[in-house]
């Protein structure tokens, strides 16, 4: 489903970093950032679900092409708490 918004990306290997959303399933989510992370790198991604919903869950980069200044990555959810799910 198409998403435009920002989401909060926090890495384990490095600084935390903002992304911009293309779209996004109850599988995973394909952002646009100028941070290209590493294939496999664990992620958690935070972002507005809706009126006073945030969603947080865990993932791992599962896809990345690079462009002249960052480019696109998707990630795989992996682990999501019940209210995010919703």
């Amino acid at each position: 489903m198409p998403f435009d918004g920002l989401v909060e990306v926090g890495a384990a290997l490095g600084p935390s970093f903002e992304a911009q959303a293309v779209n996004v399933s109850e599988d995973g989510i394909h952002l646009r950032t100028a941070y290209l992370p590493e294939l496999g790198q664990p992620l958690t991604c935070r972002f507005d679900g809706g009126p006073s919903k945030t969603v947080l869950v865990a993932g791992e980069v599962v896809w990345s092409q690079g462009e002249a200044k960052g480019g696109e990555f998707g990630v795989r959810f992996t682990e999501m708490d019940a209210e995010s799910v919703d």
